[in-house]
Order: structure tokens, then sequence, then C-alpha cells
């Protein structure tokens, strides 16, 4: 975790000035998944044949403005009405948008040529990201979010919880013939069955908000569980797997 980037405060500055991010991203439609609830989960679409299951979201199409109307009103939201997930990846974002990502970077982009992208997801209040595991190491900016004064309270804060790989059993991870398999079957939000799912009080995390100008890398098969505290900007990019044989052999007991 590194605190308080100084190469990421110009971009800090701009995302977070009003109109900006309007202007950047303009009149066009994006990529935008849609939750009857406040929690998403990926899926792997056609793979859904089990019986009673219905994908967790729908992508939808959106113009940045209409979600961040969405966004200004999540406080007179409840946890169950519809939430939306704002995405822009490339060739919509770049590394000349977030510099930290260029090739030049030699801390937090040491080989851009197995760099997956520049991909940005903006959350406002309430919107979490289930608890996962990716098998790519992954490097994730805090880039800020609208001012306060425009009802955007606790704006460019997202909350991290992290496991290392060997709590993947602890953590009830479903299957990999899942459709949303590598994702936890539990909702960390919510008090947990101990009966049901009796190896969860064993489970051990680490937790970190970040704040703008934040950036936290997460190596490969790290589970983590994601809540936006605000409206916030944020953006990753992945340089491939990890050579961290014991977290691979980890997930590897777990069936991964």
């Amino acid at each position: 975790m590194s605190y308080n980037v100084e190469t990421l405060k110009p971009v800090v500055e701009k995302w977070s000035t009003p109109g900006y991010l309007e202007k950047r991203l303009g009149s066009k439609y994006y990529r935008c998944e849609r939750s009857d609830d406040n929690h998403f989960m990926y899926h792997g679409g056609g793979r859904g044949n089990l019986r009673g299951w219905s994908p967790p979201t729908e992508d939808v199409q959106m113009k940045y403005a209409d979600w961040l109307a969405y966004a200004r009103n999540a406080y007179n939201t409840t946890v169950l009405e519809d939430h939306y997930y704002f995405r822009v990846s490339p060739p919509d974002m770049t590394p000349r948008d977030v510099p930290i990502f260029e090739d030049r970077d030699e801390l937090f982009m040491p080989d851009p040529r197995i760099s997956k992208g520049v991909h940005c997801r903006f959350g406002y209040a309430g919107i979490v990201a289930e608890a996962h595991f990716d098998g790519s190491r992954n490097m994730v900016v805090e880039l800020g979010g609208p001012p306060a004064a425009l009802g955007h309270f606790n704006s460019g804060r997202r909350r991290y919880m992290l496991a290392r790989p060997d709590q993947c059993a602890n953590a009830y991870l479903l299957p990999k013939s899942h459709p949303s398999g590598r994702h936890s079957e539990i909702d960390w939000s919510r008090p947990v069955d101990a009966e049901r799912f009796p190896r969860w009080a064993k489970m051990r995390a680490l937790e970190v908000v970040l704040e703008p100008g934040d950036v936290l890398y997460i190596p490969s098969y790290w589970i983590h569980y994601i809540m936006s505290l605000g409206t916030n900007f944020q953006c990753n990019s992945r340089s491939g797997q990890g050579r961290d044989r014991d977290a691979a052999t980890a997930v590897g007991k777990c069936g991964f």
C-alpha cells in the first residue's frame, strides 16, 4: 500500500473537478453493470445450468452523466433497489489518463508488455463487489470523487478487506464449475450463519480504506472484498500471473 502518491495528485485534482469527467467521457454510452441490490458478483454467462440460478447482474449501456445522477442520490437509496456500477475500459481509457500506468513508471508498471490495459470502475455509496480472487497481479489506484458539497459524502473512499490465498477454505469460495466460481458464497456485509459456514469463524483478513491518491497492490490469488463508501473513481491494471507457488498451491487445494 502506498499513500498519497505524488504522481497521482494531478489526476485526482482533475477527475474530482466538477465537469472534467463529463467532458472527458462525453455523451457516449459505456458498459455499466446493474444489480437488483447493492451487491455485484462476476458470472460466466452461459455456464449457468444450476437449478434456480439466475445471473446476479446484467450489462446495460449508460452515459456517465446519467450514472452520476444515480450516485448523487445513493444516500436516498435502499440496498434493495437497483444499483449501477460504471466502468470504462480500453480503448476508452489509456495510460495517458493515468500516467502511473505508463511504461516509464518502473515501480507501479514494471513490465508494461504484459499489462492488460487500464480498467476503471466507478462506484457510489453502498456498492459492494463480492469477495473473490483474481489469477493475476493487480495494481489499484484511487482517483477521488465529486466534492461532498455536491451531495457526494465520503467521496473518493473505498474499503477493502483482503485475505491470503490460504484462507480460501474459510471463505467458502464457489467452485470452479459455478458461473461465479472463485467468489465467496458468503455475504461479508451481513452476520454469517455459523451452522452453515462453521469455518468462517477461523477467517482472517486485513482491512484498509483507500483515499484519493492511494495505491493498493493485490497479489495473485489474494481474496478481496470491496465496498464503496462514497462516490469514487478507481482504476487498475493487471500485469500477468504472479510467481508465488505457495499462493497457487493454496487455492489449488480449494479446487482452483
